[in-house]
């Protein structure tokens, strides 16, 4: 509904995650990344998930994190 929404992207990415589709869910998530007025802030929200969150979101967290750290400079370590 709001698609300028980092929020509403990330949370798309976990419905679509729980349904093992995983193209779409990184999708989502890049998205998330896209639209974000604070791409460090969601990328630590992005990895504390990946740590800490559902089992089945874990692999498609962590693809869609390696992807926007090769797109978005700021992220690199």
């Amino acid at each position: 509904i709001s698609p300028d929404r980092s929020i509403s992207w990330a949370k798309l990415g976990d419905v679509f995650g729980l349904k093992g589709e995983s193209i779409n869910a990184i999708a989502c998530f890049s998205n998330a990344y896209r639209f974000s007025k604070n791409r460090i802030s969601t990328h630590k929200y992005m990895i504390n998930l990946a740590k800490n969150g559902v089992d089945e979101l874990k692999n498609v967290r962590l693809r869609a994190i390696e992807l926007a750290e090769k797109l978005y400079p700021e992220l690199q370590n």
